[in-house]
């Protein structure tokens, strides 16, 4: 999540915050980074297990963390896929999420590839 901020330090504070291994949030794996491009923080995570703690909770706290020194959030980031059970409608509206479609869904794009290779299959 990239945040309104260059303020590194809070970015690897908030991070420290939510990552699991230091008493925060169970499955979230976190670091703080600086983003050159954009010239703003990031809070960088991998959410190893959406069941125990899913996008909008990790949201939602690292916008309570930001948000104690005055600083928004200014948008969400997807890299990978997400699994359909981890999706609820508008998920990409409430976490700001940065150009998502449903291609970003796995079983969507499994769905997807599995019709195109049918219609290239040929029987014998």
């Amino acid at each position: 999540m990239n945040l309104e901020s260059d303020n590194l330090a809070l970015a690897k504070r908030i991070a420290r915050a939510i990552r699991e291994r230091d008493g925060g949030l169970p499955a979230v794996k976190a670091l703080g980074l600086y983003l050159e491009k954009q010239r703003c923080v990031q809070v960088s995570m991998n959410l190893v297990d959406f069941t125990r703690t899913g996008i909008e909770r990790v949201y939602e706290e690292i916008e309570r963390l930001a948000g104690e020194s005055g600083v928004k959030i200014r948008e969400s980031e997807l890299i990978g896929l997400l699994p359909v059970a981890s999706y609820r409608a508008g998920l990409e509206r409430r976490v700001k999420l940065r150009n998502f479609n449903e291609d970003r869904i796995v079983e969507v794009r499994l769905e997807k590839m599995i019709k195109q290779g049918m219609k290239r299959w040929k029987p014998l």
